[in-house]
């Protein structure tokens, strides 16, 4: 996958984020987006729906090891944090290597690219 892609803005403000990067990334029907560093940043929104999966593959795993009613719950929720924690971990590690590989790609991109009035048709 290409780390940077170029996309249309259409007169709605619109724009289609490339199939390769929303399949990477786990885009569902929600995202956040927000300014920093003077760059629009746009990430996939989890919510409980995007963990069903996971809840349901980690309750199966509990019952296999054994575990049932309060103590089932109790591993629950540990597993559950072990999961957000490595989430948080795993965006914020693509996070940095994706500033990391913009700073890299800048030096490559033509100068044309970073003139504001330059506006493709």
């Amino acid at each position: 996958m290409d780390s940077v892609r170029y996309v249309k803005i259409t007169s709605k403000r619109q724009f289609t984020i490339p199939k390769d990067f929303h399949d990477a990334l786990g885009f569902g029907v929600n995202a956040s987006c927000y300014i920093e560093g003077g760059r629009l940043i746009i990430e996939p929104v989890r919510t409980a729906h995007a963990y069903r999966g996971i809840i349901e593959d980690l309750i199966k795993e509990l019952e296999a090891e054994g575990f049932s009613g309060e103590q089932l719950l109790q591993k629950l929720e540990e597993r559950k944090r072990m999961v957000d924690e490595a989430f948080v971990e795993a965006f914020s590690e693509a996070k940095d290597q994706t500033a990391a590989e913009k700073d890299e790609s800048k030096e490559q991109i033509p100068a044309f690219w970073e003139d504001d009035e330059f506006d493709l048709p």
